[in-house]
C-alpha cells in the first residue's frame, strides 16, 4: 500500500548554487544516486560568476528530472522562493550546493512520510569535512515529534539547536511551503520553521545521520559582531512574537533564547559600530518583553533572578563571559 502511494506523489528538491564549482558536481551527484527516484531537482543559480551555471547546464541536458533556473543574486532566501514557485511535487526539501545526502536519505523519509501521513519528518546531519559517504549499517530508529519538541529543541541553545533550526535535513508539505516563503533575515531557516512548526501537526524523527554538512577548512568565521548578528536579534523578537500570538503555550522556550540573545549581543556588539543600535533595539522591546518573561509560569524561577541580574547589571554577564572563554582556552 506504501508504495503504490509513493509513485503517486513526487518530492522537489531546491538547491541554491552561488559560485560553487568546486563542490557543486559532489552535491549534484549525491542527489542523482538517490535510490528514490521521483523527484526534480530544481537547481537555482543565484547571479553565480564562476561556471556553476554551466555544470547546472550540464546536469540538466542529461536527466529530464533537473531543472535550472538563473537569475540575479537575491540571496540563499531569494533563490529558494525562486525555486518553490516552480516547484511542482507535493513535497518539498532543500539543500545546500556543497553538501551531500546518503543514498537513501529520501527513500528512508519518504516512506514514514506518506505512510504516516505527516506534515514533516527530519533526520538527523552531521558537521564534517569528509565528502566520501559509508553505507548505513542498520535500519534507521524513528520516533515521533510533537510541537513541544519542535520548538524547544529549536530555541534549546544547545549543541543540538542547529539540526532543529536549519531546512536541509527536513521534508516539508508543499502546500504548507508556498504560505511561508523565506525572508532575508538574519536566520531565515529559524524564522522558515518557526512558522511552519505551527501547521505541522504531525512530525517524526529519523534518528541516523543522513545529511552531511560539510564544513570546509577554507571557509571564513567571523568572530565580530555585525549586520548579520544584529538581524538576528531582531529576528528573535520576531519569532518571539509570532509564537506568543499563535502558540502561546510554548512561548517559555524563544523568550529564554531571546534573553540569552540579548546579553550575547549587548556583550560582542560593546566594542562595535552596532553598540547604540543594539542597546535601542533592546530598550524599545524590553517593557513588551519583560511582561511576557516575569508572566509565564513555566520560567523557572532560578532562571528569571538571574537573567534580571544580568540585564540591569551587564558588567555581571561580563563577567561570566569572560570567565566561560577563559575555560575554554
Amino acid at each position: 500500500m506504501v508504495e503504490e502511494k509513493r509513485k503517486q506523489i513526487t518530492l522537489s528538491v531546491i538547491m541554491p548554487v552561488y559560485n560553487g564549482e568546486q563542490y557543486l558536481n559532489y552535491s549534484i551527484q549525491s542527489v542523482l544516486n538517490q535510490t528514490y527516484k521521483d523527484y526534480e531537482l530544481i537547481l537555482v543559480d543565484d547571479g553565480s560568476t564562476d561556471h556553476s551555471l554551466e555544470i547546472c547546464e550540464k546536469y540538466q541536458s542529461k536527466d529530464k528530472r533537473i531543472r535550472v533556473i538563473s537569475q540575479e543574486n537575491k540571496g540563499i532566501s531569494g533563490a529558494r522562493n525562486a525555486g518553490i514557485d516552480i516547484a511542482t511535487g507535493e513535497y518539498i526539501t532543500f539543500m545546500d550546493s556543497d553538501d551531500v545526502i546518503q543514498s537513501k536519505m529520501y527513500e528512508i523519509m519518504l516512506n514514514h512520510m506518506v505512510s504516516d501521513g505527516l506534515d514533516l519528518i527530519m533526520c538527523g546531519a552531521v558537521r564534517t569535512e569528509n565528502y566520501h559517504l559509508e553505507e548505513l549499517e542498520k535500519d534507521c530508529e524513528v520516533c515521533c515529534l510533537t510541537k513541544k519538541d519542535l520548538y524547544e529543541g529549536m530555541f534549546s541553545n544547545s549543541e543540538t539547536d542547529w539540526k532543529y533550526m536549519v531546512v536541509w535535513n527536513k521534508i516539508y508539505k508543499t502546500d504548507i511551503v508556498k504560505r511561508i516563503k523565506f525572508e532575508s533575515s538574519g536566520t531565515e531557516d529559524t524564522v522558515f520553521n518557526c512558522q511552519y512548526f505551527k501547521d505541522a501537526k504531525y512530525a517524526k524523527l529519523v534518528k541516523q545521520d543522513l545529511y552531511h554538512w560539510i564544513q570546509r577548512s577554507d571557509s571564513v568565521s567571523h568572530s565580530e559582531y555585525g549586520t548579520r548578528d544584529y538581524n538576528v536579534l531582531k529576528d528573535y523578537y520576531w519569532m518571539e512574537q509570532y509564537i506568543q500570538q499563535y502558540e502561546g503555550q510554548y512561548v517559555q522556550y524563544p523568550l529564554i533564547k531571546i534573553y540569552k540573545f540579548i546579553f550575547n549581543s549587548r556583550y560582542r556588539a560593546r566594542n562595535t559600530e552596532f553598540k547604540n543600535q543594539v542597546t535601542y533595539l533592546i530598550k524599545e522591546n524590553n517593557k513588551k518583553l519583560e511582561e511576557s518573561f516575569y508572566k509565564n509560569e513555566k520560567i523557572d524561577k532560578k532562571i528569571k533572578i538571574l537573567f534580571t541580574i544580568f540585564y540591569h547589571i551587564p558588567a555581571t554577564y561580563n563577567m561570566f563571559r569572560w570567565i566561560n572563554e577563559k575555560r575554554v582556552r
